[in-house]
């Protein structure tokens, strides 16, 4: 991590291919850290290596060697030039245990320069030599490897053996992981796997490449036809730090099978209306759309729908797969807002009558969810489930037994299975009395989505009262944070899209730059509570006085 870190601040950005190579083919996620955008998106702040290091330290002699490491990093032979790249995968079998490794990548400069550090760092440690590179035991399962190309930083556990000797590193499951990267040729690389170079190609600050078939599965699933679903499967994601959020986006490229299974079970576009009718201030939703018999298809697919039926049959459930994803036309909705925190008197805790009566600050909020469904399908589901008690009826609807104890409600119409925490919330809902007071811009990116996901941090926040033991924090929070979207694009082919943002409040700031200035106010908050609790531990490196304050959002 340090190493890492040293990136951040040292580096470049060129193409992982001499990296890449000592990858392996099977690993199933692969992550890429552009160092030359957030060193400049950085530097471009004023931000030095110096004020980050007292934001963690809590003292002037444990930052001075901090720095004085950061020094030894950058000039320990690593070529900070190139990307920082890691890998996770997984291995071994039923019989011998499942195991899991993972590395860091980085590439060399100069192999002496870097012996030199490890030795520095790691007084009394052997260099031991492998067939074609150098090792060192760093402990905790870690083995650093080198040659005159790359460092590798790896380790493996799991399984049921745990051989070799882990004060040198020699033959432990880390040194064997090190010896087959260092001698594989580029056919067993991860450059060889369909889609990695799409990824490597990527020009955002962070990437990743995620092998669907190369990830741990129940066995089961690998013997069944699901296999057939992720043959040749593979998602690509970035993520920018952009002027005021920070921006990511994912692709996912389908199999044949399941390509074909979306095409015939389309996305729909979702409908938008259900979260303009809520009536109150929305500060959280989740919608989307599509055919429930996506489903049945899938299970079918699978071969594993005849099992899931005679489970239901088992249960004293006479209704199939097919029967429950019928009932149901797929738009769902849940919306919620309103958020605020109430004085409540409390008189019982855990069904226990307290000795005496306590007031307290309790969250309060309101949320509607709206599902349609086919009314004859789904009245031949709910009359199934009422005969398993599972459902009840009530003034001719079928809801949950005791649900009116809880203050929620529940109610169908010919077209919409509604469940919300009111009847108050429900009728102005269903009349379609809502504000629609969603940002413009987030009305405007969820149209035409197939999904979507939206919470408001700032709102939520700001429903905190004043006066709270954390109230710094929360302040400190609300001046940055503007709140979360995620959203899903049509299937498209062999293509699968969707997006995400962080917003925060200052749009005129690289939003890497806002988090550290974050970073550094919270460093701050926590270092004087630490002095408030005990008053003769000061820290003279870094206070609310000597940090600059985050610029103000634009008006």
């Amino acid at each position: 991590m340090v190493l890492v870190t040293a990136s951040i601040f040292t580096a470049c950005h060129k193409a992982g291919n001499k990296q890449s190579k000592y990858i392996p083919k099977d690993a199933y996620m692969v992550f890429s850290l552009n160092t030359k955008s957030i060193f400049s998106k950085v530097n471009k702040a004023n931000f030095s290596v110096d004020s980050l290091v007292n934001m963690f330290e809590d003292n002037k002699d444990s930052a001075k060697k901090a720095l004085a490491k950061y020094d030894d990093i950058k000039n320990a032979g690593i070529d900070f030039d190139q990307p920082v790249l890691a890998f996770l995968k997984t291995g071994g079998s039923i019989m011998m245990g499942n195991s899991f490794s993972g590395a860091f990548v980085l590439s060399i400069k100069s192999a002496a320069d870097y012996e030199a550090f490890l030795k520095k760092e790691n007084p009394g440690k052997d260099i031991k030599k492998g067939d074609n590179y150098s090792y060192m035991a760093l402990g905790n399962d870690f083995v650093a490897g080198w040659n005159d190309e790359v460092a590798i930083l790896a380790s493996k556990s799991g399984g049921n053996s745990a051989p070799g000797t882990y004060a040198t590193g020699e033959g432990t499951l880390a040194q064997q992981l090190l010896t087959t990267l260092f001698a594989q040729k580029e056919s067993e690389s991860i450059s060889s796997v369909k889609g990695y170079e799409e990824m490597a190609g990527k020009t955002a600050d962070m990437a990743f490449f995620l092998n669907s078939e190369a990830m741990p599965a129940n066995p089961m699933i690998s013997m069944s036809k699901a296999s057939d679903l992720l043959k040749g499967t593979y998602a690509i994601g970035t993520a920018d730090f952009e002027d005021g959020k920070i921006v990511m986006s994912f692709t996912g490229h389908l199999s044949d099978a399941l390509s074909d299974l979306y095409k015939k079970y389309p996305l729909r576009a979702i409908d938008v209306s259900m979260i303009d009718k809520y009536p109150g201030n929305v500060q959280g939703f989740v919608v989307s759309a599509f055919d429930p018999q996506l489903i049945a298809a899938l299970l079918n697919y699978i071969g594993v729908d005849v099992l899931a039926n005679q489970y239901l049959q088992q249960g004293g459930i006479n209704l199939t797969v097919a029967d429950i994803c019928k009932a149901f036309k797929g738009d769902f909705a849940i919306v919620g807002g309103d958020f605020a925190m109430q004085s409540k008197t409390i008189t019982e805790m855990g069904g226990y009558k307290l000795p005496e009566p306590t007031t307290s600050q309790v969250p309060s909020y309101k949320m509607v969810s709206n599902i349609t469904i086919d009314k004859a399908g789904y009245n031949k589901v709910a009359s199934v489930f009422a005969e398993k008690g599972i459902l009840v009826q009530q003034n001719g609807q079928y809801v949950f037994p005791g649900l009116n104890n809880s203050g929620f409600v529940m109610n169908t119409t010919d077209n919409n299975l509604y469940f919300a925490s009111g009847a108050d919330v429900l009728q102005q809902y269903t009349a379609g009395s809502g504000k629609n007071n969603l940002p413009g811009d987030v009305h405007d990116k969820i149209k035409g989505k197939v999904f979507a996901m939206y919470f408001d941090i700032n709102g939520v926040i700001s429903a905190i009262p004043a006066g709270t033991g954390e109230q710094a924090s929360l302040d400190n929070a609300k001046s940055v944070f503007k709140y979360m979207l995620f959203t899903g694009d049509k299937t498209e082919g062999k293509e699968s899209t969707g997006n995400a943002e962080l917003v925060l409040t200052n749009d005129k700031e690289n939003s890497l730059v806002t988090f550290l200035r974050y970073a550094q106010h919270q460093s701050a908050i926590e270092k004087q509570r630490r002095a408030s609790y005990m008053p003769g531990m000061t820290d003279s490196t870094a206070t609310m006085d000597t940090i600059p304050p985050p610029p103000p959002p634009a008006k």
